[in-house]
C-alpha cells in the first residue's frame, strides 16, 4: 500500500499531537520539575526542559510498532515508506533533526509549512516525514 492510500489526515495527526501533549508532555513536565525542586513556571523557562518528551517521541515508536500514546488513541502510527521496521536512525531523523531542529532554526516556519503539507498533499507527508522516509498511516480498529 502506498502512503497515499492509507495516510492519516491533518486533523487526526493534530488530535494525536494534542492528546500526547496533555496525556504525556504535561505529566512529564510536572514530574521532572518536582524532581528538580522547581515550580512549573520556572521550570518551563529552563533550557532543555522538554528533552524527556523528545526521548519519548524517539524511543516509544521503536518498541510500540510506530505508536505513541496520542497516535494510538487516534488509530494512526508512524511507518517507513519502504515497509521496513522503524530504526533509531529513522526516529532521530524524524523527531530530532526533521522536526525539532528545523522548527527551532526556522523559528517555527517549517512547522507551518509541514502542517500545510499534511493538509494539502495527497500523501499527507510533512518535512520530517520526507527526511526520515516515513509517513503516518491510518490503522484499522481491532
Amino acid at each position: 500500500m502506498t502512503p497515499r492510500e492509507n495516510a492519516a489526515g491533518f486533523f487526526s495527526r493534530l488530535g494525536a499531537l494534542l492528546a500526547d501533549s496533555f496525556i504525556v508532555l504535561l505529566p512529564i513536565t510536572f514530574i521532572v520539575a518536582a524532581a528538580m525542586g522547581q515550580d512549573w513556571f520556572t521550570f518551563l523557562e529552563t533550557p532543555g526542559w522538554d528533552y524527556a518528551y523528545v526521548v519519548y517521541l524517539i524511543v516509544t515508536p521503536l518498541f510500540w510498532s510506530g505508536y505513541v500514546v496520542g497516535k494510538r488513541l487516534f488509530n494512526i502510527r508512524i511507518v517507513r515508506v519502504d515497509g521496513k521496521k522503524l530504526t533509531v536512525w529513522t526516529m532521530l531523523m524524524r523527531q530530532l533533526i526533521g522536526y525539532f531542529l528545523l522548527a527551532v532554526f526556522t523559528f517555527g516556519l517549517t512547522t507551518i509549512i509541514s502542517a500545510a503539507m499534511v493538509a494539502i498533499r495527497k500523501d499527507r507527508r510533512s518535512i520530517h516525514d520526507f527526511l526520515a522516509g516515513t509517513y503516518v498511516e491510518k490503522v484499522q480498529k481491532d
